[in-house]
């Protein structure tokens, strides 16, 4: 998993990306939202099947809410035990802030801000022999940082070819110009994205 500013980049580039390449906000898989209170952001996953994270970004760190509804740790209104166990007390505003709906997830993980390493509660799976329990590692796969992981997911997702060089000019913060948007999406102009990247924190 990243430090946090390398998520905050990787989860406001494939937002940036998903803006383009669906200007229609529903049928997007990544959002992000800088301004979602105030000197608090958040990033999200939604796949339209069931399947969601969100990552409440705050001066105390960042914390994540994950929902795998096929997962072996989902229980429908009640989380399975220890999955919220030991999240610390200034996260704990986040676990009950209803937008997250803490009751319908499979995982949770999260980044103090003066900590490098990422956490989870002590979380007994129901079978230690499965390679994704609680769907994490699937979800969460795009946070390795490698542009050519969202080039194939997208590339799937939107049924479409998706410019490798594209999206690396995107992980790498470059400007976003009318050239390089046109070369991810023909059918729309630079303009078009303002309110979209506005939102994100691009603009």
């Amino acid at each position: 998993m990243p430090d946090r500013d390398t998520f905050i980049r990787i989860t406001k580039s494939v937002a940036t990306l998903d803006a383009i390449l669906c200007p229609e906000w529903d049928g997007r898989y990544y959002s992000f939202d800088s301004h979602w209170d105030n000197g608090e952001q958040m990033a999200s996953m939604r796949n339209g099947c069931g399947d969601d994270w969100k990552a409440h970004i705050t001066q105390s760190g960042i914390i994540l809410f994950g929902l795998a509804h096929e997962s072996d740790t989902y229980r429908p209104g009640n989380p399975w035990p220890g999955v919220l166990d030991d999240v610390p007390e200034v996260f704990q505003a986040s676990v009950s802030e209803p937008a997250f709906d803490t009751t319908n997830l499979s995982y949770c993980i999260w980044l103090l801000s003066d900590s490098a390493e990422w956490q989870m509660g002590s979380v007994a799976f129901p079978f230690p022999d499965s390679s994704d329990p609680d769907g994490s590692v699937d979800f969460l796969a795009i946070l390795d940082g490698k542009p050519v992981t969202y080039r194939d997911w997208a590339t799937d997702y939107f049924e479409t070819d998706v410019d490798l060089a594209a999206v690396e000019a995107i992980y790498d913060g470059n400007e976003l110009t009318p050239d390089l948007v046109k070369s991810l999406n023909p059918q729309i102009e630079l303009e078009e994205t303002q309110e979209d990247l506005e939102g994100i924190g691009n603009r």
